[in-house]
């Protein structure tokens, strides 16, 4: 998808002049992919990569898809109508969106807080853990 539509010049314009793009690194930033995927799952009712999200100006999501190609096709829609179109609803139906997306936030920011319950490490694990790899290192063969 990188290069099929976000290298592509056609795309790019379109990109460039309706929103702002960002592109997040999920290895180098999981806990994002992993709100944002949470936003796919509850949105499009999957998930996956590449993920793309588009969001208010406030970070509220109310679009989500993986793959998306450059043009449509059967019954994919490509980046060159889904921008325009995405763009056509942000300008027309503003305080909708915005409504909805204030109810995508909420929902995710429930689902996260919820798979993190009880995600607290329990008191006295880090001692153990770290006396575990002390009482295991082999310090004369690099081990």
């Amino acid at each position: 998808m990188e290069a099929e539509s976000f290298e592509d010049e056609e795309v790019a314009a379109l990109l460039n002049n309706y929103f702002i793009a960002i592109k997040v690194d999920r290895e180098e930033h999981p806990d994002i992919d992993s709100y944002y995927m949470t936003a796919a799952q509850l949105l499009a009712g999957t998930g996956g990569w590449p993920l793309t999200i588009v969001m208010t100006p406030d970070k509220e999501p109310f679009y989500a898809a993986t793959y998306i190609p450059k043009r449509s096709f059967t019954n994919r829609t490509g980046m060159l109508d889904l921008l325009p179109a995405l763009h056509e609803a942000w300008e027309n139906r503003k305080s909708d969106i915005s409504k909805s997306a204030a109810e995508i936030t909420n929902a995710v920011k429930s689902a996260v807080s919820q798979e993190s319950a009880g995600a607290e490490i329990a008191e006295g694990l880090h001692t153990a853990a770290f006396d575990y790899f002390e009482s295991s290192f082999d310090a004369a063969n690099g081990g």
